[in-house]
């Protein structure tokens, strides 16, 4: 099933991350309440499960699903101000549009992902994974008023996680990846 295929894609060295989705309902252990493939993340490192917040309030979107063990991260997946309603994104027949949803916080998260995993790829090594989850999880930023809502109220912080980058002296933030990378 969807527990031996996410094993089998991590085990072959794919980072997979995946949408908490949009119910506004909490996870957990029963039938009613496990969401596929999100639900999965808690359990198989590698996997991350990723909800989302609102950028205008900084508190979680109010579709999104939640809960402190199974989703593992938020990121930007909604935007409440006057002046727009969602996040900037590329639509049907070249055009662009504003969306919202636990989608658009995962593609932000699956993006960092790469950058994390390319990064390190560059510099020679070959992480796993679970060491592009571990980092990502260490390099987020932990919000107190979003701990009933993801593991450790973790919220991705590009800028945090270039820094990161930056003293494991894989980046040069003010310009690319270091000299013969």
């Amino acid at each position: 099933g969807m527990d031996a295929a996410l094993r089998r894609a991590v085990s072959r060295g794919v980072v997979v991350v995946v949408a908490a989705g949009n119910s506004n309902m909490a996870y957990g252990n029963t039938d009613t309440t496990f969401f596929s493939p999100g639900g999965y993340g808690r359990e198989i490192e590698g996997v991350i499960t990723v909800g989302s917040y609102d950028t205008a309030t900084g508190a979680r979107s109010s579709f999104s699903n939640y809960g402190s063990t199974y989703v593992e991260i938020a990121a930007p997946g909604a935007e409440s101000s006057a002046a727009s309603r969602g996040i900037f994104s590329t639509g049907p027949m070249g055009r662009y549009q504003r969306v919202q949803g636990t989608s658009m916080s995962t593609g932000l998260v699956a993006g960092a992902a790469a950058l994390v995993m390319s990064t390190l790829k560059a510099s020679g090594e070959t992480p796993t994974p679970a060491q592009i989850e571990q980092i990502l999880m260490g390099a987020a930023v932990h919000r107190s008023n979003l701990t009933n809502f993801c593991k450790d109220g973790n919220v991705m912080d590009l800028g945090v996680l270039a820094q990161f980058l930056q003293t494991r002296n894989l980046v040069d933030l003010e310009g690319g990846t270091r000299e013969g990378f």
